[in-house]
């Protein structure tokens, strides 16, 4: 759960957590005005609305719902308000997080990136090549070509660099400490 005595929206948000925020604002009395939220990636738009307490504003946003936030890397935001007559508007706040997908509630898919994907793939075709022993064949007038092994390798380089690049120097993985 992620509970913050503040109205800015944390730089990540764990989709599948709980996410609290309070406070106040100084210009805006939550008797008189209604704060909302909205985020937006490429691909997704997200809206909340905070409620009033005294003249605190209170985000509860719980966690089956953010459990169905698109991870969609980064996400722009503004928070704003309007007054209960919903005849002014004033932003108050922007800002830029990400919604980070949990391990445990991440759907059961291939997270592999192209070039691992491409990779595998490659390295599945090289392990196999030792049991087939012809290069092209035709049947009924159509022909199938298969690469040649030193194509293969070729391929297998330029995927493992390609892997490598995106994990970082030297092709160790990066990893994101949470803490």
């Amino acid at each position: 759960m992620t509970t913050l005595t503040t109205l800015i929206l944390p730089r990540q948000i764990f989709a599948g957590d709980t996410l609290q925020l309070s406070g106040t604002l100084t210009k805006y009395s939550a008797a008189d005005y209604v704060l909302h939220y909205v985020l937006l990636s490429s691909l997704a738009r997200i809206t909340f609305d905070a409620t009033a307490s005294g003249s605190s504003y209170l985000v509860s946003v719980d966690k089956a719902t953010t459990a169905t936030w698109k991870h969609e890397g980064w996400y722009d935001w503004t928070a704003y308000v309007t007054d209960t007559g919903d005849t002014e508007e004033h932003s108050v706040y922007a800002g830029k997080t990400e919604i980070v997908l949990r391990a445990d509630i991440a759907p059961i898919a291939d997270r592999r990136s192209h070039a691992e994907k491409m990779l595998a793939a490659v390295e599945a075709l090289l392990e196999n090549r030792a049991t087939k022993d012809q290069q092209s064949y035709s049947i009924h007038g159509r022909s199938l070509t298969r690469m040649t092994p030193a194509e293969l390798v070729e391929w297998r380089n330029y995927y493992r660099t390609e892997v490598a690049r995106e994990r970082g120097t030297g092709g160790r993985t990066k990893v994101k400490y949470v803490l």
